[in-house]
């Protein structure tokens, strides 16, 4: 695996995690009405 490979999987995994603090977030806000 190259430094290319490393880079772009590291940038899906916070891609990942960025999208499920979103997803809590509009759950949270939607169950906090």
């Amino acid at each position: 695996m190259n430094d290319n490979e490393s880079l772009l999987l590291m940038y899906g995994w916070i891609a990942l995690a960025v999208m499920n603090l979103v997803l809590i977030a509009v759950a949270f806000i939607q169950y906090a009405d």
